[in-house]
């Protein structure tokens, strides 16, 4: 009787053992199928594939073109600050007023920028 005991007490030590793998295997499977196969999870990775072949991410290259883009409308001298963060740009910095409206319609209209946050300090011309 004891040996049967023994035996179940053995079987049971077994497979508790075997929890923690099976939970490690679906935390990794659902990893998988969210890096692989969701819309989230595909962005990221190519995010991330990105980040590592060019050393900038989405936002970085959406900041030098909303950058760029505002630059030409304003001139030489006449820049403002961008700051981007997920496709969401602010805009800061000194503006005329007579250059306003152009500035965040052209950086509402760039492709990537999600939204646009003014923050611009209108200055009249004198």
């Amino acid at each position: 009787m004891e040996d049967m005991i023994e035996e179940v007490e053995e079987m049971t030590e077994e497979k508790s053992s075997l929890w923690p793998w099976l939970i490690a295997g679906a935390a990794v499977g659902a990893a998988y199928v969210y890096f692989t196969q969701s819309e989230s999870g595909k962005r990221i990775t190519a995010d991330a594939k990105e980040y590592f072949r060019t050393g900038t991410t989405r936002d970085d290259r959406l900041q030098m073109k909303v950058f760029s883009e505002l630059s030409q409308i304003l001139g030489p001298g006449k820049e403002i600050q961008v700051q981007v963060e997920k496709g969401s740009i602010t805009l800061s910095g000194p503006i005329l007023s007579e250059a306003l409206e152009e500035v965040l319609v052209c950086a509402r209209h760039i492709p990537g920028v999600k939204s646009v946050i003014n923050n611009l300090e209108i200055r009249q011309q004198h």
